[in-house]
């Protein structure tokens, strides 16, 4: 149902991405202070025009169960290198 309501409504789907862009920018209520509206609107035309909402939804929600699950101990045991930014999106 969720899917169907970001790929049917505009307005919809920019709620929910604004909503994603206050999360990843420390959840102030304002992302705009840390995002130009320009660079928000951007990504809210990239989404609507390939009409690609619904599935990044869809990746949201499931790597929010895996990470959350007890079998996923959080440990990475290849070499691997991480860059963490101040105000990065999760």
């Amino acid at each position: 149902m969720a899917g169907y309501l970001l790929s049917d409504s505009p307005i919809a789907q920019a709620a929910w991405l604004y909503d994603i862009f206050d999360g990843g920018t420390g959840a102030t209520g304002k992302p705009e202070d840390f995002l130009s509206l320009d660079h928000m609107l951007d990504e809210i035309t990239l989404y609507w025009l390939t009409n690609s909402s619904a599935s990044s939804a869809r990746f949201y929600h499931e790597q929010a169960a895996i990470l959350k699950g007890r079998n996923n101990p959080g440990v990475v045991e290849l070499p691997v290198g991480v860059s963490v930014f101040p105000h990065d999106l999760p």
